[in-house]
């Protein structure tokens, strides 16, 4: 028998090993809680894993575990390294790096053979995607959300069972989220460590849920406490799930932020949703922590972080310049504003 075959049967007995090594499972995001969490689900003896991840490693990614100096000063790819860690550890492991991003466009023909998704990402519109996915595809989904500075809630999402759709992540989450509603890693404070703590909770759900042995449903992670305790309440079903003809809201693209490059080299525009009326004194005085408020005043805010300048005005959208990434622009307005 293979040495973690061999591991696994003697913790959790052979039914158990042998399902963990024929599940497939796509991680989506492989940062503070991802990369941590791939290795460990690659070591536990899953034998086909596929990495998603549209980022580059930096220096305020240094405290987060598999990440070395070296790798910033190098601008290292996420996925890449994560995988490079899976290969050196985990041999057996069939690990597969997508240097991507995973949007309402592309979700449903990239995730389209797996048996769990994973959700890593601090966004919670990827989030809502790939709950939608989940349940159009008829596969698990476990994800994690800071949905106040006191606590995260983990949430699984089971599997349609004869007819039975949810609770999915819209279900626990009905309302949508508007940029500085919640405070990010990057303002809360939020240390690697904390990280941890939600990293444990989400692997114990997905052993679960690969050995067969969950159930959907959610529970709250105290910050302070650290206590993990099961939510009780039955969400009521969202559209998705209870079959209205909006159905799937968030694959259609509704909903969902978009970026375009403007006529200047370096300058990404980022849309937000329509409706939205931002307190731009209240943003400046959140952000200050982490950025450099170079103006506010009541038609827009600027400020600077990690060498780019961004403006931002009162109905969510931003220009971002110095950068002709529209990733890069996208992922700093979510590490400012959380959506």
């Amino acid at each position: 028998m293979e040495p973690h075959r061999e591991a696994a049967s003697l913790r959790l007995g052979e039914a158990a090993a042998a399902s963990l090594g024929n599940r497939r499972v796509a991680l989506v995001g492989c940062g503070r809680r991802g990369g941590p969490l791939a290795l460990a689900l690659a070591k536990a003896g899953v034998a086909d894993l596929a990495l998603f991840d549209r980022d580059r490693i930096r220096t305020k990614d240094l405290d987060a575990s598999p990440f070395a100096p070296l790798h910033a000063e190098d601008f290292a790819q996420k996925v890449e390294v994560v995988a490079d860690q899976i290969r050196e550890a985990a041999p057996w492991c069939a690990v597969e790096p997508y240097y991507e991003e995973i949007t309402y466009a592309n979700a449903l023909d990239t995730l389209d053979e797996h048996d769990l998704i994973v959700d890593a990402t601090r966004s919670r519109e990827t989030k809502q995607v790939l709950s939608e996915v989940a349940l159009h595809r008829g596969c698990w989904f476990v994800t994690a959300i800071a949905d106040s500075p006191a606590h995260w809630t983990l949430v699984a999402v089971a599997p349609p069972d004869k007819g039975r759709r949810g609770p999915c992540f819209r279900c626990w989450f009905p309302d949508e989220t508007f940029p500085g509603d919640v405070d990010t890693v990057d303002n809360a404070g939020t240390l690697a460590l904390e990280d941890l703590v939600v990293t444990g909770a989400m692997a114990q759900v997905i052993s679960r849920v690969l050995q067969g042995k969950a159930e959907g449903g959610a529970w709250t992670i105290a910050r302070d406490q650290l206590s993990v305790t099961a939510r009780d309440e039955v969400p009521s079903p969202c559209p998705a799930c209870s079959g209205a003809e909006e159905g799937h809201h968030f694959l259609a693209g509704k909903g969902v932020t978009y970026s375009s490059n403007l006529c200047e080299r370096y300058l990404v525009q980022i849309g937000a949703r329509t409706g939205l009326k931002l307190d731009l004194q209240g943003q400046a005085d959140r952000l200050a922590r982490v950025a450099e408020i170079i103006q506010v005043n009541r038609f827009m805010l600027v400020c600077e972080f990690e060498g780019l300048r961004i403006s931002l005005f009162p109905n969510g959208r931003a220009n971002v310049k110095g950068t002709k990434d529209p990733l890069q622009a996208r992922g700093c307005y979510l590490d400012l504003l959380g959506v």
